[in-house]
């Protein structure tokens, strides 16, 4: 193999393996979200009773709380009105160009590593799918197939050839008759 295929490989591999790693986490987060899932509707079963009777009484002094969560809240948005001003002007005077930078370079920085990371966890996983039974079979069926294929087009070629050689032949012959017959 050729250097620059090598370093066109090498190119490739990482962002393949990035994607198998990023699907590989993906499916584990789901298949985990699903357990944590089943595990709450099995607990959940037998509280159902105790929170019917607990949402019974909660409803019973809803309006109340509701109201008073209300004035809550006026009270903190009132609070939050005059002091806004003071903070957008101490967000501005934080956020320097320099400081916009930095944050910038940090957050490449933990893009760069978790692309690392999912590339690892791909190659991984495609080290692991190598073993299984099912991935060596595809691989044998591709090569015997990929085989048939070179012999099949070999075959073809060879007889494409062989017509050719023969067409040549009869080409020089006419082209010969009618050569001399021009001459006579």
């Amino acid at each position: 193999m050729s250097e620059s295929t090598t370093k066109v490989i090498e190119n490739v591999r990482k962002p393949i393996y990035a994607t198998v790693g990023v699907s590989d986490a993906a499916v584990q987060a789901v298949s985990d979200i699903a357990v944590k899932v089943r595990e709450r509707a099995e607990r959940a079963n037998g509280e159902v009773s105790g929170r019917v009777e607990e949402a019974r009484t909660r409803l019973s002094t809803l309006t109340a709380d509701v109201q008073e969560q209300f004035e809550s809240l006026r009270e903190r948005l009132s609070e939050l009105q005059s002091s806004l001003p003071d903070d957008v002007a101490e967000l501005r005077s934080k956020l320097t160009a320099d400081e916009i930078k930095k944050l910038a370079d940090e957050y490449r920085t933990v893009a760069v590593d978790r692309y690392a990371e999912y590339a690892q966890r791909g190659e991984g996983t495609v080290e692991r799918l190598r073993t299984r039974p099912a991935y060596t079979t595809t691989v044998a069926r591709t090569e015997e197939a990929l085989g048939k294929v070179s012999e099949r087009t070999r075959t073809v070629g060879e007889q494409a050839a062989k017509i050719v050689e023969r067409f040549a032949g009869r080409v020089e012959e006419t082209a010969d008759t009618v050569a001399d017959k021009i001459e006579v």
